[in-house]
């Protein structure tokens, strides 16, 4: 998909039990840290209206997984403002717990931030 600083791909599978199958989003969303965080920042402003075209695109009754890396941790304000419009985290809805995405115990002397989250979407009128 364009406009972003690295990878974000969509494909679309068939899943037996589904109709219309489900769309895969790979996410990998540019570092906040060495480089500039202008990047990272445009990555994630721009990611809001792709859920909505996404959504848009599967129609209501589609799910749509979304996995990856979005160089930031669900605690972050930004991780949490995708989850809006029927987009919800995956591991919450499967009753999982939070665990650290990002487990080196050297890791704020690093600074890096990774994210292990995935969200299970799907249109806001659908159930998941």
């Amino acid at each position: 998909m364009p406009g972003y600083e690295l990878a974000l791909t969509k494909e679309r599978v068939l899943i037996d039990g589904l109709a219309s199958g489900a769309s895969v989003v790979s996410v990998h969303f540019a570092a906040p840290w060495p480089q500039s965080i202008d990047g990272w920042q445009r990555d994630f402003a721009m990611f809001p209206q792709t859920l909505a075209d996404l959504a848009a695109q599967a129609g209501r009754s589609a799910p749509i997984l979304i996995g990856g890396d979005f160089n930031a941790t669900i605690d972050m304000k930004p991780s949490r403002d995708l989850l809006t419009n029927g987009y919800r985290d995956a591991a919450a809805q499967a009753g999982g717990a939070r665990f650290a995405g990002y487990s080196r115990p050297d890791w704020s002397k690093r600074g890096s931030l990774r994210d292990g989250w995935f969200a299970d979407c799907r249109p806001p009128a659908a159930d998941t």
